[in-house]
Formats: structure tokens, C-alpha cells, sequence
């Protein structure tokens, strides 16, 4: 199954009150669609690592506590408990989001609770909830019940990743959360009538990794589906969330490494990685020269390495400034069709390719541009300038205003001229404004 299709099955798990339990390799997106599935969904997403964690993460730190008169050992809730009852009952609620389906104990509420501008604590809420139907308060008795909801609640998701790689009492510890909603005497909130979500993520067994193979009747206590490495649906995302079009254009390429694993069991590549080297090369020009080949040899793998830095080096060079003005001219007939001819909206098509060029380059065709269209009696025939002009990230663009400032006024008078015409000197005044931080 690839990640969207995971979704789809996570979803359906969630309907029927089921836990999912997805396997697969490291980096594939395991996580993500857990957290995608709880954005779309407004769930409050709430991750454990469970190979990281010991026995005070998961239960808390053991604490004395009267109950029932008895000194008694209680566990104090841990930070990840604390995140899911606060998204389901905040501390402080608003009295006028409180949804009532006894009146009766509505009525009692009313008559008798003491609220501060219409805000009443969580405490109060449940001690005036134990004392009317006679329960214990000891617990927070709200957590598991419906006669008195909060409209503001939020559900969450809790995602036990490397479930197969926990040591043993972590892993008991997550298995009584899957069966019982409870940990002890933490007790997972039902919103709405619906419980907790619960997503497990383990790694195949055998091969490369490092963990314990579970039996069938633990197995069958889960829905199990197998998350596979899909380029097209990774592709799809990278494009829509614009990843770094050098290391996309690789791997459009160079498919069979999008989930690399060398032979000698040495590091390799992963959706999660390659991710990851994007967000390095975004960011490129503010590194230091010489750290290149070490950054990409620690994200992808010394076997990938060499050939990505080969197809970086050869990926700006070969485009001249001739064929970046065949694109641009291009775009431009689009953009009329489209009834949009603003420099600044015809640069849109391009700003990611010409931030994929490095600062000399960048400067290179500028001045190109400058000799060959400043000199034009229109802002529509100098419009292949403009346009790269607005495409250029704002550092790059004060570079080459402030050289056509200091070295020919004239030219840099004109490109005033024609920046007015085009778009009401956007140009500059966009700019400028970056430069008051505006």
C-alpha cells in the first residue's frame, strides 16, 4: 500500500474502533500519514518512540497519594497522557461551550458551580460530576462518559512508533493502552462517544533490522497493512509542497534509489532522507563550500553520494540564458491566455528554477537580460527581463539593482521606467519593503 492508500485504511480502522498496526520500511512515510491523517481529521497527534523511551516516559514517576484513606502508590501522569487529556478536557473550559444531556445534573451544575467570566476549571467540573452521581474523585471521572460533554474537545491520535523495538515493559505497557484504553490509573478520554485513535509502526522483521517478531495472537489483536516506498505518490506530494526541483528531477532519474539500501548494509537513501537533502540544498548557498559532499554522504549514503553531486554540478550549468528566455517567453503567452500579463505573476513559473542557481550565475543573466532588453521603448518588449527580474530571490535582485545604481544610472533609471509601466514599480517598492521588514 502506498501512504494515501495507509490513510484510507487508517480511516477505516477509525470507524470501526480498530488499531492499525503498519509495517515498513524506515523513512517511507509511516509517520507522516499518521500526522496527516489527524490534521485532516483536527485530532490532537501525539508520537512515542517507544525504542526511546522507559518505564517513567510511558507511566509517569511513581508518587504517594491518599486514596479510599489508604497511602497508596499512584503513577503521576507522564507528558504525553497530560497532551491528550488537555486537547479532550482543557483545564479551563468555557461554560457556555459545556453540552449537557441530563438535565438534571444540568440544573445541579447551574445552581451550585461558581464560574469566573463564564470560565470554570476542569477539577471543578469533575468534583461536582463525582459528587452528583456519587463516583469516586479521585480519577478524572469526566474522562469516560457522556452526560456532560465539551463542544471544544479534541480527539487524539496516539502513534506508538517502533512498536517491535521496545523493550518488553514498554511494550506490555503499550499493549494494556490497545486493549483496555487504559495505562494503569491513566485513562484515555473518549470525545464524543469515540475513543482515543491508536496507530502502531514497526519494521519488517529479519533482514537489516533489529527486532523482536511478534506471535500470531498478538498480531491478531491489530489491522494490519504493509506501507511500500511509491515514488509517484511521494512525486505528487514533493511537487505540491515544493521540494527542491534538483533533487526531485534525480530521482525522476534515478527511481530505483528512491528507497536505497546498499549490499554491505551501509547507509542508505529513504523518501525521508531525500526530504531531508532538499531541505539542505533549499539552503545551499548559506553553507560553506567545502561541507557539500560530507552533508550529502551523511543524508543519502557514501554509494549515492558521488552520483547526486554529479547531476547538482551539471544541473545549473546546463541551462544557458538563451534557454531560461525561451521558458520565459513561453510563460509569458500562457500568462496572456491566461489574461494575467504582471511580471510578477509570469514569475511565478520560474522563481523555483532560478533559486536553484547559484549567486554568479544568477548575476550572469541579469546582466545578459540588461544588455539585451533595458534599451526597449515598452515594458511589454523589455517583459522577458522583468520577469526574470521579479523571479530573483531578493538578495540576488538588491545585488543587481545596487550595481546598476553604482555602475550606469541610466540603465537603472530605466528599469524604473519600465517597472512602472509593467507593475507600478512592484519591483522596488517589493524591495524595499523587505528591507523595513515590512
Amino acid at each position: 500500500m502506498n501512504i494515501n492508500e495507509v490513510k484510507k485504511l487508517i480511516a477505516a480502522a477509525d470507524l470501526c474502533g480498530h488499531v492499525p498496526l503498519i509495517k515498513g520500511l524506515h523513512g517511507i512515510g509511516k509517520s507522516e500519514s499518521v500526522s496527516q491523517y489527524s490534521t485532516e481529521q483536527n485530532m490532537h497527534y501525539e508520537p512515542l518512540i517507544l525504542s526511546l523511551m522507559d518505564t517513567g516516559d510511558m507511566l509517569g514517576l511513581p508518587v504517594t497519594r491518599i486514596v479510599g484513606g489508604v497511602e497508596s502508590t499512584v503513577w503521576a501522569a507522564p507528558s504525553w497522557y497530560t497532551n491528550i487529556i488537555n486537547a479532550a478536557w482543557p483545564k479551563e473550559l468555557s461554560v457556555a461551550h459545556l453540552q449537557f444531556n441530563d438535565i438534571e445534573f444540568q440544573e445541579y451544575f447551574m445552581q451550585y458551580i461558581q464560574a469566573d467570566n463564564g470560565v470554570v476549571s476542569r477539577d471543578a467540573v469533575n468534583n461536582m460530576y463525582c459528587e452528583y452521581y456519587g463516583e469516586a474523585d479521585d480519577v478524572l471521572q469526566i474522562l469516560r462518559q457522556n452526560r456532560v460533554t465539551y463542544k471544544k474537545a479534541k480527539r487524539s491520535t496516539l502513534f506508538l512508533d517502533e512498536f517491535n523495538r521496545a523493550p518488553q515493559d514498554i511494550l506490555n505497557a503499550s499493549l494494556q493502552l490497545i486493549l483496555d484504553h487504559r495505562l494503569h490509573n491513566h485513562i484515555l478520554p473518549l470525545v464524543n462517544g469515540q475513543e482515543t485513535l491508536i496507530v502502531a509502526a514497526i519494521n519488517p522483521t529479519g533482514g537489516d533490522y533489529t527486532v523482536q517478531e511478534f506471535d500470531p495472537a498478538l498480531l491478531d489483536r491489530f489491522v494490519e497493512c504493509e506501507a511500500t516506498a511509491d515514488f509517484k505518490a511521494w512525486f505528487k506530494w514533493a511537487s505540491e509542497n515544493k521540494v527542491n526541483k534538483i533533487v526531485t528531477d534525480f530521482l525522476m532519474e534515478n527511481q530505483n534509489k528512491f528507497h536505497f539500501v546498499p549490499e554491505d548494509g551501509s547507509k542508505g537513501a529513504s523518501p525521508r532522507s531525500w526530504t531531508r537533502l532538499a531541505s539542505f540544498i533549499d539552503r545551499i548557498e548559506d553553507t560553506s563550500t567545502d561541507i557539500m559532499t560530507h552533508y550529502v554522504k551523511g543524508t543519502v549514503g557514501s554509494a549515492l553520494a558521488a552520483r547526486f553531486i554529479s547531476f547538482y554540478n551539471s544541473y545549473s550549468s546546463s541551462m544557458s540564458p538563451k534557454d531560461l528566455e525561451k521558458l520565459i517567453k513561453k510563460e509569458i503567452t500562457k500568462a496572456k491566455k491566461a489574461g494575467n500579463t504582471s511580471p510578477e505573476y509570469v514569475a511565478e513559473s520560474i522563481v523555483d528554477l532560478v533559486a536553484e542557481m547559484d549567486a554568479v550565475r544568477r548575476a550572469e543573466f541579469a546582466e545578459t537580460y540588461v544588455k539585451d532588453y533595458i534599451n526597449k521603448d515598452t515594458a511589454a518588449e523589455a517583459m522577458p527581463m522583468l520577469v526574470y527580474m521579479y523571479a530573483l530571490p531578493l538578495e540576488s535582485l538588491s545585488a543587481v539593482l545596487k550595481s546598476l545604481q553604482t555602475g550606469n544610472i541610466d540603465d537603472y533609471t530605466q528599469l524604473a521606467i519600465l517597472d512602472k509601466e509593467a507593475n507600478n514599480k512592484g519591483l522596488f517598492t517589493k524591495l524595499v519593503s523587505n528591507l523595513k521588514g515590512l
